[in-house]
């Protein structure tokens, strides 16, 4: 008797599992896209902003690296006095971002699939990929300012 029943129900609209997940998450794909680019934008932007900023001290601070190696400064001292420059600014920056991104993830909550908005392994990933882009954009200026001639600087003078 319940055979007959289920045999009168037709079955429509059949599709393939894949076909379903496909069309369910095309929309969190189009925003994961986005922000990836948006991401890529704004890391690309803070690299060329750190490498503009220590470029231009280097240029400003040509005669001072000069001064400092005529009177024994190494190229070593005078490389990691620009690379600390550097990462002090990357830390400073830090420090002042983390309360904006905790309000920013609690507004963005619902997008957040498998980390918690306090994540503690995400806010130090993101403050160790500041600290590396910050060193790759910091090596050039830097090795360009241990690359002074002191004795040219002073001529210069």
């Amino acid at each position: 008797m319940w055979f007959a029943v289920y045999q009168a129900l037709t079955v429509s609209n059949v599709q393939l599992l894949e076909d379903v997940v496909t069309t369910q998450t095309a929309p969190r794909r189009v925003q994961l896209r986005v922000l990836g680019t948006f991401t890529l934008l704004a890391f690309s932007l803070a690299a060329i902003g750190i490498h503009g900023v220590l470029s231009f001290a280097v240029s400003t601070r040509t005669r001072e690296v000069g001064i400092r190696m005529a009177l024994g400064a190494d190229r070593r001292s005078i490389l990691i006095m620009f690379l600390r420059q550097g990462i002090l600014l990357t830390l400073g920056g830090i420090v002042a971002a983390v309360p904006v991104a905790d309000f920013v993830v609690q507004t963005l909550r619902s997008l957040l699939f498998g980390v918690s908005p306090g994540d503690p392994l995400v806010y130090g990933a993101a403050a160790f990929l500041a600290l590396v882009m910050t060193v790759a954009g910091s090596i050039r200026p830097a090795v360009k300012a241990a690359a002074i001639d002191p004795l040219a600087t002073i001529r210069a003078e």
